[in-house]
């Protein structure tokens, strides 16, 4: 054979790609180790016999006899001087000094890709079950084991899939950079799967130059689909909660800085596609990940706060996919990331919590029995654990608030969708109970964007919405002017000519809202509808809540594209995303919780009075093994 050529790249890199690319010409060739069966026997054959302990790659060295057994899997095979060998197995990822040691000219390909592409794919790829490497893997239960193993799995059982996932991308590429040190740097070319699908014939060109090889493969005007591709009907691609991906990767956070520096000179920033040439024919964007981790700072006094009135805080940011606890820990804040797909409002009550998602409900119940369960073991005073999922479609849920006493068990929430007043009912999608005086009917057409609400004596009585409009998204050309508060009970408009009116609430016998356009937080009178400003804030506002005379404003970065008209868009202030305390007492600015990284903006703002360190039952394997009754039983765990 003319030459010997290995891919490696974390697993769902798109490798495959590039490989079935090469054997476009007949004479480049799979070799044995682009199947999983030849991985385990050529590198992997002791490893049931060491109990399944990944050792590092220099402690793994091969032994002169499967160096021979492993060489003569290709000169048997492949004698004619053409012959081009190409290998790729997401598991060579951690073998590359064995390779390089057994076959001294063999060539490197190492394949990169946005990592939040790469960990969504694995986790999809888990998901179908066509990818199980170890499926009678000793100890592990839950889905079959798919991909390479790594050296702490036994840490990871019980784990989310995107845990597991992130860990093996994070050491597949943690294994090649530690190899391509000790290896000649001209055995190796470096690439991504953006690069090539942005220029396909010209990246195969290169890498072939690149290794010193005569490549004759014709690639098709629409590239093929990779056998191991996970597409959704009709070739879509599926959506990837970047919260999500950003909570898993925190641990691995040097790694993926490393990653993401490397990549930058093969790896193009931020490419527009539209030439006749195109892949797949359509405009193609990719773009460098704006960040990996949900970085955090916060002034002593926002703890301080915490600290002293016995409470904690929940955060809701849509865009990031995440609801975000606050807790004072240690004279500082610790913040707890839960991933959810597009959540909004959340309701809080002494027991309960619910969280509006993108279609759905779902609520929770405190049970604080399971608080040994939760790690910090015992430290939780509230743990809430899912009790329902009520779907309702995609309404577009804004706000939502339990009722009180006899109405506790009453969900309110806004359907911005359909421009009504609801509760949560287990029978049907929704149910309206009120809807604006200028909304003729229902229909999914978010006339007025109604969007916040403020609970009196158990009930939504003062509502906020960006127009008086009856028509589909008729408030959007009036956005910044034509805001509204409603009183629900006598369905009569008692403040007009708002900016984007957010958050409205009653507190201390008065009518708080957020007039999001100006970023301020002000009073109004429900007599007068004198609107009287309080403060102003570096920040799009939004999500109210108290702790005594101190006000918890989120604050937002406002998209220039959707709110260019908005005062606080005219402003050439910095505006910033977190969450300031105001002392509604004199209107200062005392403390501040600032996001950043990824989270750029925030919906809801709740406290939790008389909690100090809530948290969500979310790991699958507690969900499903312990169980919660009520006083009157006796409490039971699993056999």
């Amino acid at each position: 054979m003319t030459a010997q050529v290995f891919i490696v790249a974390a697993a769902r890199s798109g490798a495959g790609l590039f490989h079935s690319l090469f054997l476009l010409d007949k004479n480049f060739h799979s070799g044995s180790l682009s199947e999983d069966e030849k991985v385990a026997s050529l590198l992997e054959k002791n490893l049931a016999k060491n109990n399944y302990e990944i050792k590092n790659q220099k402690a793994n060295k091969l032994t002169a006899s499967q160096v021979a057994k492993l060489q003569s899997e290709y000169n048997d095979k492949f004698s004619q001087a053409k012959d081009v060998i190409v290998d790729y197995n997401p598991r060579l990822a951690t073998h590359v000094t064995q390779l390089a040691g057994a076959f001294a000219e063999a060539k490197f390909i190492f394949v990169t890709r946005s990592p939040a592409q790469t960990i969504w794919s694995g986790r999809r790829a888990w998901d179908s079950k066509k990818f199980a490497s170890y499926p009678d893997l000793p100890e592990w239960w839950g889905e079959p084991w798919a991909f390479q193993l790594i050296p702490n799995w036994r840490e990871l059982i019980g784990q989310p899939i995107l845990n597991i996932v992130a860990s093996q991308w994070a050491f597949s590429v943690d294994s090649i950079f530690k190899s391509s040190e000790s290896i000649d740097p001209s055995r190796w070319i470096n690439t991504s799967f953006e690069t090539l699908m942005l220029n396909p014939s010209g990246e195969m060109a290169r890498i072939a130059k690149g290794l010193d090889l005569e490549w004759n493969g014709k690639i098709p005007h629409i590239l093929p689909t990779s056998k191991n591709a996970l597409l959704l009907p009709g070739g879509r691609q599926p959506r990837i909660a970047m919260g999500q991906i950003g909570q898993v990767l925190e641990p691995h956070k040097e790694t993926v800085i490393k990653y993401n520096k490397f990549r930058e000179p093969f790896s193009p920033q931020r490419v527009n596609n539209t030439a006749p040439s195109s892949p797949r024919g359509a405009q193609r964007k990719t773009m460098k990940s704006e960040g990996t981790n949900f970085a955090y700072t916060a002034s002593k006094s926002f703890a301080n706060l915490l600290e002293s009135s016995n409470s904690s805080v929940v955060i809701s940011t849509y865009n990031s996919g995440q609801v975000i606890f606050v807790r004072a820990s240690n004279g500082g804040l610790n913040a707890e990331f839960k991933g959810y797909l597009v959540p909004m409002g959340v309701a809080v009550s002494a027991n309960k919590l619910a969280v509006g998602v993108k279609n759905a409900v779902l609520t929770y119940s405190n049970q604080p029995s399971l608080s040994q369960l939760v790690e910090p073991a015992g430290k939780s005073d509230k743990v809430f654990a899912p009790r329902t999922t009520i779907f309702t479609g995609q309404i577009d849920i804004h706000e939502m608030e339990f009722g009180e006493g006899k109405d506790a068990d009453d969900l309110w929430f806004l359907n911005t969708s359909f421009s009504c007043l609801c509760k949560l009912d287990m029978n049907y999608s929704f149910q309206p109970v009120w809807k604006p005086s200028w909304i003729t009917d229902l229909a999914p057409e978010d006339r007025c964007h109604l969007n916040g609400m403020a609970m009196v004596d158990s009930i939504p009585k003062y509502v906020s919405a960006l127009s008086q409009t009856n028509t589909e998204f008729g408030w959007r050309e009036k956005k910044g002017v034509a805001g509204v508060i409603i009183d629900t009970v006598t369905n009569k408009v008692i403040c007009k000519g708002l900016s984007m009116p957010h958050s409205p609430r009653w507190h201390n016998k008065k009518l708080w809202i957020l007039e999001s356009g100006k970023g301020s937080l002000a009073t109004v009178s429900i007599e007068t509808g004198e609107v009287t400003t309080i403060a102003t804030l570096p920040g799009f506002t939004r999500g109210l809540n108290f702790i005594g005379p101190f006000a918890l404003v989120g604050l937002s970065q406002v998209r220039e594209s959707v709110f260019k008209d908005l005062p606080i868009t005219s402003k050439k202030d910095e505006r910033n995303c977190g969450v300031w305390i105001i002392d509604t007492r004199n209107g200062e600015i005392v403390g501040e919780l600032r996001f950043s990284g990824i989270v750029k903006e925030i919906f809801d703002v709740k406290v939790l009075h008389n909690t100090k360190w809530p948290t969500i039952l979310d790991d699958p394997a507690l969900t499903q093994s312990h169980f919660v009754l009520s006083s009157n039983h006796a409490q039971q765990k699993p056999r």
